[in-house]
């Protein structure tokens, strides 16, 4: 993965559907890897403030969906 992680984890917190999140996955296809799933697992339960969670929990599903859909 040559785009740094903060970077990705940007993309990510900034689509606001899944559709969004679709176009940023277009643009970076890594953002279904396991490894920057796991990654963002990971940053969401260490730095993201309680009442974002569930904002970013909603994310995390379309994600684990696109990667579904692409396998």
């Amino acid at each position: 993965m040559s785009t740094p992680t903060p970077v990705r984890f940007t993309a990510f917190q900034l689509d606001n559907s899944c559709g969004e999140l679709r176009r940023a996955v277009a643009q970076y296809p890594f953002m279904t890897d396991d490894d920057f799933i796991q990654a963002a697992e990971k940053i969401i339960a260490e730095q993201v403030p309680l009442n974002l969670k569930p904002e970013f929990g909603k994310r995390l599903v379309w994600l684990r969906q696109i990667a579904e859909e692409k396998e």
